[in-house]
């Protein structure tokens, strides 16, 4: 169980697209950034309150220690990256945002997630999502995304 809202039985798979030659792309700190963006924009819509959406995500990584982000200019690039990914990967998805238990304004509560679900994958009806295939899921601070493969059911 990954929070008491998914009930399912994943097998970790991790998003590892390999290039030829070189060094592999970063792709879950990719589809990290652009689910922290994702958050922050939820978390702005739901306390009526506008701030720096990309200078969040530079903040949140700075203040967990992360490399690699550290101007505005760079969740950008992260989220291009991302986009391309989901295109391919995650066709027509649904993007689901959990604030966590008590998240305000200047704190973050327990169980703040964001999943990302392929459309083809998941049905939705009476107050829950179903899904069977492929999920992003990023919990709120970590540098890298979670890629899984399973079923289950998400409370909506």
């Amino acid at each position: 169980m990954i929070n008491d809202h998914i009930l399912a039985a994943l097998r970790a798979e991790g998003f590892n697209l390999q290039r030829l030659g070189g060094r592999p792309p970063k792709t879950a700190r990719d589809m990290a950034v652009m689910m922290a963006l994702e958050w922050f924009k939820a978390r702005a819509s739901a306390t009526g309150r506008r701030t720096k959406l990309r200078q969040a995500v530079v903040d949140l990584w700075q203040k967990q220690s992360h490399p690699g982000i550290t101007a505005p200019e760079h969740v950008g690039a992260r989220i291009d990256k991302a986009k391309k990914i989901i295109q391919s990967d995650f066709p027509d998805s649904v993007l689901i945002v959990r604030m966590g238990e008590g998240t305000t304004q200047r704190h973050v509560g327990p169980g703040a997630r964001v999943f990302l679900i392929a459309g083809r994958d998941c049905t939705m009806s009476a107050g829950e999502l179903r899904f069977s295939g492929r999920i992003g899921y990023w919990a709120f601070g970590d540098e890298t995304a979670q890629e899984f493969e399973g079923e289950g059911v998400l409370a909506l």
